[in-house]
Formats: C-alpha cells, sequence, structure tokens
C-alpha cells in the first residue's frame, strides 16, 4: 500500500514541484542554487560511499528494529541483513550529498539526529563539519554497535551516538545542547510519534535553525504528520523536496512553501 501511495504523490509532486526560477525568496533560491542543485563532488564522499557499498553486500543479519513503523510490528524475533538495511532504509547517496552540502552552508554549531541507521546519514552530516557538536539518538542497539564502527572507520570521531528509544533519551540530549541549530528526524515513521517528536525539539529552535524530516511521503499517515507541521506557526519558510521536508523558523520571511525538484 505504501508503495502505490509514494507512486501517486510522485506523480503529483512531479506535477507541482518548482524550478528556482519560479523561486521569487532570495533565501530560498540561493539554498536551492547553491547547496540543493550543486553537483560538486567534496573530499569525503569517496570514503562514505566506499563503506557504503561495502555494506551493500553484507548478508549479516541483526535484529529487526523494534521502535517505529518501519518495523515489523513488534515481532522482536525477526532478523533483516545489513544489505537491505542500507538499501531500503538508509539515505540515498544524493541525499546523503545534499546533507553534506547543507551542513556545509549552514554551518550548525549543533547537530541532533534522531535515529542513525548505521551511520551513513550521521557520517555525510558530521563529515561537514568536524566542530559541530553532534549528538545521534538511535533505538536498536544492534545498529547503534554496527554504526559507531562505521564512523569509527571513517575517523568521525566527534559524533556522539546514544542507544534508546527517542523520548527516553531525547531530555538528556536537549539539555546537553541548550539550542538546536540543526535537527534530522528519520526514526519513527509514524504520524503521531513525528508530530510529538517536532513539539518536544520546539522549545530549543531558535530563528536560524533547519529542521529535517525524512520520508515525508512514505506513507500517508507521514504527509498528515507533515502537513500537521507545516501548518504550524513557527514553520514558517518549508520545502517539501518529497523524499524529505526542510522547516525553517525565520520569522522575518514571509510565510511560505516551496516544492522544489530535486
Amino acid at each position: 500500500m505504501n508503495l502505490i501511495y509514494r507512486f501517486l504523490f510522485y506523480l503529483k509532486y512531479l506535477v507541482i514541484s518548482r524550478s528556482k526560477y519560479r523561486i521569487h525568496s532570495p533565501f530560498i533560491y540561493n539554498y536551492d542554487t547553491k547547496v540543493i542543485n550543486d553537483k560538486r563532488k567534496f573530499y569525503a564522499f569517496d570514503d562514505i560511499e566506499y563503506l557504503r557499498k561495502q555494506l551493500l553486500h553484507k548478508r549479516t543479519k541483526i535484529p529487526a528494529a523494534s521502535f517505529g513503523a518501519k518495523t515489523d510490528g513488534g515481532k522482536s524475533n525477526k532478523k533483516i541483513s545489513i544489505a537491505r538495511i542500507i538499501r531500503q532504509e538508509g539515505v540515498s547517496v544524493n541525499f546523503g550529498r545534499l546533507l553534506f552540502r547543507t551542513v556545509q552552508y549552514f554551518k550548525p554549531k549543533t547537530i541532533l539526529e534522531l535515529g542513525c541507521g548505521l551511520g551513513i546519514s550521521t557520517a555525510y552530516m558530521g563529515a561537514a563539519n568536524s566542530s559541530t557538536i553532534f549528538i545521534s539518538i538511535e533505538g536498536s542497539k544492534d545498529r547503534v554497535n554496527i554504526a559507531r564502527l562505521n564512523l569509527k572507520v571513517l575517523e568521525l570521531n566527534h559524533i556522539d551516538i546514544r542507544q534508546g528509544a527517542f523520548i527516553e533519551q531525547l531530555a538528556q540530549a536537549l539539555k546537553e545542547l541548550e539550542s538546536l541549530d540543526m535537527v534530522f528526524i528519520d526514526g519513527d515513521h509514524t504520524e503521531e510519534a513525528t508530530i510529538k517528536l517536532f513539539n518536544k525539539i520546539l522549545p530549543f529552535l531558535h530563528n536560524n535553525s533547519l529542521v529535517i524530516i525524512h520520508d515525508i511521503h512514505w506513507s500517508a499517515a507521514m504527509t498528515r504528520a507533515w502537513e500537521h507541521i507545516i501548518k504550524m506557526p513557527e514553520a514558517n519558510v518549508t520545502i517539501d523536496l518529497f523524499f524529505a521536508g526542510m522547516i525553517f523558523l525565520r520569522r522575518q520571511q514571509a510565510r511560505e512553501h516551496f516544492y522544489i525538484w530535486y
């Protein structure tokens, strides 16, 4: 059902997505031109993507994650291969590169990631700025262990990966970070949990914060969560890339929602 939904929504997205020539906001135009559509290959890509290719050949199975809508509904005995996790749940190369360029462009001092998986998205963001205070939370102990090993291989030692349910770990992480410059949400793919997580981080956001939510059209429920969030008064400027959504507070800017082709 989700595959059919995503296909039909993607057809709609193709019709309504804008080119940069129809974007009148200088802030979004610059981000689109200098970041979203930047095709340069940066120094970190080779190492991360070589590691990603290696993981795509690993048939070792680990327990399926027990959190969120991408799980097996609580059947803890179900296992899934590392290759399948990367193929089905990991960020794509193009999106990983976009995360890298976004961190490099905005230079956030603090990053919070909710759902690191096997650490590929974490690596792209972490490689863009080694001085960033970066906390990532992941529910699966097995995935955390693999992610930590992957980041060690890539020598990204400044990233703090913590294992546990988001709600259990979030309070302490927010207390330590104090203020959130950038947040990447890629964990519990349910409507209720996505809205709840956004509300939890909201008091720690500031005018220049950026929140990225992955898989906003993964299901009808995720689309409802996304539509609920972008109607909130704090979500002043938003971008729909189909596979992810971006939220900028930017109170000084006219409220607007963009569909951008990527």
